[in-house]
């Protein structure tokens, strides 16, 4: 009767060392700052004179889950013009993950001065890694369009106390690594934005634009801490059959 309780107060004790262990060695990433937000944009010209203008905007205010959209749109006899923002990311312990769009688009009159459509996506955060170890990176930039009048999509990742960084531009290919990162602070940022502009040349009438970016760092478990786990489930699964008994 005393080896079964002690043998059961063992096995507890390695299911909480086991726990302890990987949340500590798992759950690294504790975030500092955070920048999020989104942006849309237009404003048509009436042909008799005037600017009438809408706009839309959403910002993050802690570090909580944020999927969100923003969309305006605007029209009259001469033309129209639409912007559309968007993001979803999560700020976790282990995961930080990260998709951002924005498009634009419009249509004018040649008697119509003015279409203007913007949106803009932005995602940003600095974190501290408290224990050494692996990460998964993962990032992508697009912008695509016809007669527009900029774009810009970009990731970066850097090391805030060294010289280590990636940054992937619009287009590029996409950038998957494996980074083994001391303790210490980091930043991510990412951005999209687009801009179309009836005056940007007189001939045209039609401009779309479009850019998005992801973005995704997760930690991985060591052998060592999934060896742990595996001790600690195995010791659970031998706890239930002893009081099934």
């Amino acid at each position: 009767m005393l080896v079964a309780a002690r043998s059961k107060f063992i096995s507890i004790a390695l299911i909480l060392l086991s726990l302890g262990i990987a949340h500590e060695s798992f759950g690294s990433i504790v975030h500092n700052t955070q920048y999020r937000y989104m942006r849309s944009e237009v404003y048509v010209a009436p042909p008799e004179s005037g600017m009438i203008e809408e706009n839309a905007e959403v910002v993050a205010f802690d570090f909580g889950p944020f999927s969100n959209v923003a969309s305006v749109t605007m029209s009259n006899d001469g033309g129209s013009a639409s912007a559309n923002s968007d993001q979803n990311s999560t700020l976790g312990s282990s995961l930080i993950d990260a998709t951002g769009s924005a498009d634009a688009s419009m249509f004018a009159e040649a008697f119509v001065e003015d279409e203007y459509g913007f949106g803009e996506t932005h995602f940003e955060v600095e974190f501290e890694v408290l224990v050494a170890g692996d990460f998964q990176f993962d990032a992508l930039a697009l912008s695509s369009g016809s007669n527009f009048y900029s774009t810009d999509s970009y990731v970066i990742f850097k090391d805030l106390n060294g010289p280590m960084s990636f940054f992937v531009s619009a287009n590029d290919p996409a950038t998957s690594t494996l980074l083994s990162l001391p303790a210490g602070d980091y930043a991510i940022i990412a951005h999209s934005r687009v801009d179309v502009i009836s005056n940007f040349d007189p001939e045209m009438q039609t401009s779309n634009a479009s850019a998005s970016f992801s973005v995704s760092l997760q930690a991985v478990p060591e052998p060592g801490t999934l060896c742990i786990l595996s001790i600690g489930f195995v010791a659970m699964f031998r706890r239930r059959n002893w009081f099934t008994r």
